[in-house]
Protein backbone atom coordinates (compact mmCIF):
# COMPACT_ATOMS: atom_id res chain seq x y z
CA UNK A 1 0.00 0.00 0.00
CA UNK A 2 1.88 3.37 -1.14
CA UNK A 3 0.54 6.79 0.03
CA UNK A 4 1.43 10.33 -1.57
CA UNK A 5 0.79 13.31 -0.89
CA UNK A 6 -0.09 16.46 -2.83
CA UNK A 7 0.57 19.99 -1.49
CA UNK A 8 -2.41 22.22 -1.03
CA UNK A 9 -0.95 24.37 -3.70
CA UNK A 10 -1.46 21.75 -6.14
CA UNK A 11 -5.17 20.43 -4.59
CA UNK A 12 -6.31 24.36 -5.13
CA UNK A 13 -5.37 24.62 -8.53
CA UNK A 14 -7.50 21.72 -9.87
CA UNK A 15 -10.21 22.31 -7.70
CA UNK A 16 -10.35 26.55 -7.97
CA UNK A 17 -12.64 27.51 -10.60
CA UNK A 18 -14.62 23.94 -10.69
CA UNK A 19 -18.45 24.47 -9.19
CA UNK A 20 -18.77 20.91 -8.91
CA UNK A 21 -15.98 19.78 -6.61
CA UNK A 22 -16.70 20.39 -3.44
CA UNK A 23 -14.60 22.15 -0.87
CA UNK A 24 -12.66 19.78 0.79
CA UNK A 25 -13.08 20.18 5.01
CA UNK A 26 -9.21 20.70 6.22
CA UNK A 27 -7.48 21.30 8.91
CA UNK A 28 -6.60 24.79 7.02
CA UNK A 29 -10.13 25.54 6.33
CA UNK A 30 -11.10 24.61 9.75
CA UNK A 31 -8.15 26.90 11.23
CA UNK A 32 -9.76 29.65 8.97
CA UNK A 33 -12.92 29.39 10.01
CA UNK A 34 -11.84 29.79 13.30
CA UNK A 35 -9.54 33.11 12.45
CA UNK A 36 -12.75 34.43 11.09
CA UNK A 37 -15.24 34.01 14.00
CA UNK A 38 -11.97 35.31 15.91
CA UNK A 39 -11.65 38.11 14.30
CA UNK A 40 -15.36 39.01 14.03
CA UNK A 41 -15.05 38.24 18.18
CA UNK A 42 -12.46 40.56 18.37
CA UNK A 43 -13.78 43.30 15.83
CA UNK A 44 -16.89 43.35 18.71
CA UNK A 45 -14.72 42.78 22.17
CA UNK A 46 -16.73 39.35 22.28
CA UNK A 47 -15.00 36.26 23.70
CA UNK A 48 -15.18 33.49 20.66
CA UNK A 49 -16.57 29.79 22.32
CA UNK A 50 -16.30 26.73 20.54
CA UNK A 51 -19.16 25.18 22.37
CA UNK A 52 -18.64 21.79 23.73
CA UNK A 53 -22.33 20.76 24.54
CA UNK A 54 -24.53 22.51 22.05
CA UNK A 55 -27.19 23.07 24.35
CA UNK A 56 -28.70 25.46 26.86
CA UNK A 57 -27.63 24.29 30.45
CA UNK A 58 -30.45 23.57 32.81
CA UNK A 59 -29.16 26.55 35.30
CA UNK A 60 -29.41 29.19 32.42
CA UNK A 61 -32.49 27.96 31.22
CA UNK A 62 -33.66 28.39 34.93
CA UNK A 63 -31.95 31.92 34.94
CA UNK A 64 -33.63 33.01 31.62
CA UNK A 65 -37.00 31.78 33.28
CA UNK A 66 -36.56 34.26 36.05
CA UNK A 67 -35.03 37.23 34.73
CA UNK A 68 -36.73 37.14 30.97
CA UNK A 69 -39.27 36.93 28.57
CA UNK A 70 -40.07 35.45 25.01
CA UNK A 71 -37.69 36.94 22.59
CA UNK A 72 -39.14 39.82 20.40
CA UNK A 73 -37.41 38.03 17.01
CA UNK A 74 -36.39 34.67 15.77
CA UNK A 75 -32.45 34.65 16.26
CA UNK A 76 -32.19 36.12 19.69
CA UNK A 77 -29.13 35.69 21.84
CA UNK A 78 -28.99 31.92 23.11
CA UNK A 79 -28.78 31.52 26.65
CA UNK A 80 -26.00 28.64 27.16
CA UNK A 81 -24.74 28.65 30.80
CA UNK A 82 -24.08 30.65 33.90
CA UNK A 83 -21.61 32.56 35.83
CA UNK A 84 -22.93 33.30 39.37
CA UNK A 85 -25.71 35.24 38.72
CA UNK A 86 -24.48 35.98 35.19
CA UNK A 87 -26.19 34.44 32.18
CA UNK A 88 -23.61 34.03 29.24
CA UNK A 89 -25.69 34.20 26.02
CA UNK A 90 -24.16 33.57 22.77
CA UNK A 91 -24.87 33.92 19.14
CA UNK A 92 -23.28 33.81 15.57
CA UNK A 93 -23.96 37.42 14.73
CA UNK A 94 -22.58 40.06 17.25
CA UNK A 95 -25.12 42.86 15.57
CA UNK A 96 -28.53 40.87 17.19
CA UNK A 97 -30.02 42.43 19.84
CA UNK A 98 -32.63 40.82 21.66
CA UNK A 99 -31.69 38.94 24.84
CA UNK A 100 -34.73 38.01 25.96
CA UNK A 101 -35.36 41.12 28.19
CA UNK A 102 -32.44 40.05 30.58
CA UNK A 103 -31.14 43.13 31.12
CA UNK A 104 -27.04 43.46 29.37
CA UNK A 105 -25.84 43.95 33.03
CA UNK A 106 -26.38 40.73 33.62
CA UNK A 107 -25.11 39.10 30.78
CA UNK A 108 -22.04 37.85 29.15
CA UNK A 109 -22.00 37.29 25.30
CA UNK A 110 -19.88 35.34 23.39
CA UNK A 111 -19.40 34.48 20.13
CA UNK A 112 -20.22 31.10 18.38
CA UNK A 113 -20.53 29.59 14.89
CA UNK A 114 -23.82 29.36 12.81
CA UNK A 115 -24.18 25.83 13.13
CA UNK A 116 -23.23 25.79 16.95
CA UNK A 117 -26.43 28.63 17.16
CA UNK A 118 -28.74 26.41 15.19
CA UNK A 119 -28.12 23.47 16.79
CA UNK A 120 -28.52 25.50 20.15
CA UNK A 121 -30.92 26.85 19.02
CA UNK A 122 -33.28 23.72 17.98
CA UNK A 123 -32.28 22.13 21.30
CA UNK A 124 -33.90 25.67 23.10
CA UNK A 125 -36.82 25.52 21.15
CA UNK A 126 -38.14 22.09 21.76
CA UNK A 127 -37.06 22.61 24.95
CA UNK A 128 -39.53 25.64 25.77
CA UNK A 129 -42.24 24.25 23.22
CA UNK A 130 -42.90 21.85 26.05
CA UNK A 131 -43.10 24.78 29.23
CA UNK A 132 -43.57 28.19 27.51
CA UNK A 133 -41.63 31.31 28.96
CA UNK A 134 -43.71 34.33 30.73
CA UNK A 135 -44.74 37.02 28.19
CA UNK A 136 -43.56 39.99 30.50
CA UNK A 137 -39.91 40.70 32.42
CA UNK A 138 -39.92 43.03 35.41
CA UNK A 139 -36.17 42.90 35.14
CA UNK A 140 -36.09 44.56 31.82
CA UNK A 141 -36.63 47.96 32.53
CA UNK A 142 -34.93 48.10 35.56
CA UNK A 143 -32.14 50.84 36.14
CA UNK A 144 -28.46 49.13 36.38
CA UNK A 145 -26.04 49.43 39.15
CA UNK A 146 -23.23 51.12 39.35
CA UNK A 147 -21.35 48.49 40.52
CA UNK A 148 -17.75 50.10 40.13
CA UNK A 149 -18.87 52.80 42.60
CA UNK A 150 -21.03 50.89 45.27
CA UNK A 151 -17.51 48.11 46.00
CA UNK A 152 -18.75 44.37 46.61
CA UNK A 153 -20.22 45.06 49.84
CA UNK A 154 -22.88 47.74 48.36
CA UNK A 155 -23.03 44.97 44.65
CA UNK A 156 -23.24 42.25 47.09
CA UNK A 157 -26.16 44.24 49.20
CA UNK A 158 -27.70 45.55 45.46
CA UNK A 159 -28.13 41.41 44.34
CA UNK A 160 -29.25 40.62 47.69
CA UNK A 161 -32.31 42.95 47.38
CA UNK A 162 -33.10 42.56 43.85
CA UNK A 163 -31.67 39.60 41.74
CA UNK A 164 -34.58 37.08 42.34
CA UNK A 165 -33.01 34.33 43.92
CA UNK A 166 -34.80 31.46 45.79
CA UNK A 167 -35.00 31.92 49.24
CA UNK A 168 -32.96 29.27 49.78
CA UNK A 169 -29.91 30.64 47.75
CA UNK A 170 -30.11 33.89 49.55
CA UNK A 171 -30.14 32.35 53.31
CA UNK A 172 -26.89 30.41 51.58
CA UNK A 173 -25.43 33.78 50.38
CA UNK A 174 -26.09 35.56 53.67
CA UNK A 175 -24.34 33.61 55.35
CA UNK A 176 -20.83 33.98 53.67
Amino acid sequence: MSATTTSSAELASKSFGDASSPTPITKESKQSAILSIEGLALQHKLIPVHLVRESCTPEAEKIVRKLGRVPYVADPWLPVTTLGPILVMAHHNPRAGDTWGVPSFLTIRILISAEQYQNTRKDLVERLGQLPIAQQNKLESITPPRFDEMGLEGAFKWLMENYPYEPVEITKLQGF
